[in-house]
């Protein structure tokens, strides 16, 4: 057997995630108290995430633009685990909606510490297939709503300064 000191290799560590620990009776929160945000939570990899937030203890605001309902149980989810959490709709092109979004996660929280910025969308086409209607909708959400987002934490309006050390601390996440 190799020696590896202090770093071995992911293949050879056991994988620990909140998920298991808390299945394993251990409360393991590592998250507690922090607040998330996370855009396009009602299917697919922002889905999983929030879950997975709520289940290492953060509170989170659920993004969504469409099907309310798969957010709403994205929500019951993540309650049914602890922690607090709220779905928004808002459309991440818009930057009315994304600031609206992001006041109302940091009223009903308090702050926001954690972004995970997955909205997106794909357009399957061959490039001379493609129509310009849809290009524009790929760009408006996987780029500038990416952008309206991340600025809007930049921004700093929505997180407030941890007064034992004096540093800002949020955490961002693209997917």
């Amino acid at each position: 057997m190799a020696v590896y000191g202090s770093r071995v290799p992911q293949s050879r560590r056991e994988r620990v995630t909140a998920a298991k620990k808390n299945g394993e009776g251990k409360g393991w929160r590592p998250l507690q108290g922090q607040k998330a945000l996370v855009t396009g939570a009602n299917s697919g990899i922002g889905r999983a995430v929030a879950i997975a937030l709520g289940a290492a203890g953060a509170d989170v605001a659920v993004n969504y633009v469409s099907r309310p309902e798969d957010a709403d149980a994205v929500v019951a989810d993540i309650r049914n685990s602890g922690p607090d959490a709220i779905a928004l709709k808002a459309d991440v092109s818009n930057e009315d909606q994304v600031f609206a979004m992001f006041r109302t996660a940091a009223e009903h929280f308090g702050r926001l510490d954690i972004l995970v910025a997955n909205a997106g969308v794909q357009r399957d086409a061959d490039f001379v297939d493609m129509t310009l209607a849809d290009w524009n909708t790929v760009i408006a959400i996987n780029l500038t709503g990416q952008f309206l987002c991340c600025r809007e934490v930049a921004a700093g309006r929505h997180r407030r300064r941890l007064k034992s050390r004096g540093q800002d601390h949020l955490h961002e996440l693209g997917a």
